[in-house]
């Protein structure tokens, strides 16, 4: 029995498609998802956006809100209570000096305030971004009353509350800074700076 010849490489086989073709191949699939995906963050930066839902409290009375802003302080809510004292903060015409101090006690307060969650009551803070933001808020809004104040001893009153907090919260040489700056104001502030806890 004849053994049957094996044929060279490459005759009478058919011939290797060439490589080139491959990379054609992977060079246009590339092309193609890149070009998709281009089209994809442009329709997400160009599209419409729904508008922000209105503000439920815009068509609150300003002496409501601030009858509802006092009702929920007193009872402790204080975080609850802000945005309805910033609705009478956004009402028209000068707003009450009463009104002003009330909001920034009600920030100071929710910055501090402690609430009790989990099945047993267990007190936590807010979460420290949270609180940045409210002690912001609080610092910028006591500025404000600040460049309002209507006499030296106002004013000094007002450093002079910052500069309890920021011992109270273990800044020393701030508070320190600061109730040397409510002495410069008034020098009827007394002379030990507060002490903190």
């Amino acid at each position: 029995m004849a053994k049957p010849q094996a044929h060279p490489a490459g005759r009478g086989s058919r011939p290797a498609a060439p490589r080139t073709s491959v990379r054609r191949r992977l060079v246009f699939a590339r092309a193609v998802l890149l070009a998709g995906a281009g089209i994809t963050v442009l329709w997400l930066a160009f599209r419409p956006r729904p508008s922000p839902p209105a503000d439920p409290l815009s068509a609150l009375d300003p002496g409501r809100a601030w009858e509802r802003a006092l009702e929920l302080s007193q009872a402790g809510r204080y975080i609850e209570s802000v945005p309805f004292f910033q609705r009478v903060l956004a009402a028209s015409g000068p707003v009450p000096l009463p009104v002003r101090n009330a909001y920034t006690a009600a920030l100071h307060n929710a910055v501090l305030h402690a609430r009790r969650v989990e099945r047993f009551g267990r007190p936590t803070t807010r979460s420290s971004i949270e609180r940045v933001q409210l002690t912001n808020l609080w610092l910028r809004h006591l500025d404000e009353l600040e460049a309002d104040a209507g006499s030296a001893s106002r004013r000094a009153f007002l450093v002079e509350v910052r500069s309890s907090t920021l011992a109270m919260w273990g800044f020393s040489r701030d508070a320190r800074a600061e109730h040397l700056r409510a002495r410069a104001l008034d020098p009827t502030v007394p002379e030990a700076p507060p002490e903190g806890p």
